[in-house]
């Protein structure tokens, strides 16, 4: 999505309000955008650069982390980052996007933001149970007999030396 900022570049305290839509981010990920990520905001000209403010909002089809079904996912958020004009320098730190001439292209700061807005686990539902570690059942749908092993992994080696011949379980020989 590109934004015109002509008639404010020389108006300090100017603003360009727009609204469109931005093809949603390729993550190669098992997240499916199922609509191009809506877009509405403002570039307000501050002397030094330019400041946009915009609301996306987007939805997606994912698989919960717990119990593998696929959900729906509305989801919106906020935008605030700066734009300066001009070349990206050499070891220049990237706390602003940069653009030339009279456009400001957003494509690469509305998939950053829609990245960074993103959950890092995906629940269904708070309530989710998720799949039974030991049978593999949903927990949501019905309930199983199971009972989970409580043996951290990392004492494995451990539980090994008991069962090697002359150790006891008190950890003590047998004889």
């Amino acid at each position: 999505m590109k934004v015109n900022i002509g008639p404010i570049c020389d108006m300090p305290g100017g603003v360009v309000e727009f609204n469109g839509r931005q093809e949603a981010p390729n993550l190669q990920t098992g997240l499916v955008f199922t609509a191009p990520v809506a877009v509405n905001g403002s570039v307000t000209n501050t002397g030094e650069g330019f400041l946009v403010k915009a609301l996306l909002s987007f939805q997606y089809k994912v698989n919960c982390d717990r119990c593998l079904k696929e959900f729906d996912r509305a989801q919106e958020t906020e935008v605030v980052e700066e734009f300066m004009a001009g070349p990206v320098e050499p070891g220049e730190d990237d706390l602003f996007f940069r653009f030339s001439g009279d456009i400001i292209d957003l494509k690469d700061c509305i998939s950053e933001n829609v990245l960074f807005a993103l959950p890092m686990s995906f629940i269904c539902t708070p309530e989710c149970k998720g799949l039974c570690p030991e049978c593999g059942k949903d927990r949501n749908i019905e309930s199983c007999t199971c009972v989970p092993q409580q043996l951290n992994p990392q004492f494995e080696k451990l539980r090994n030396l008991l069962s090697i011949e002359g150790g006891g379980p008190n950890g003590k020989s047998k004889k």
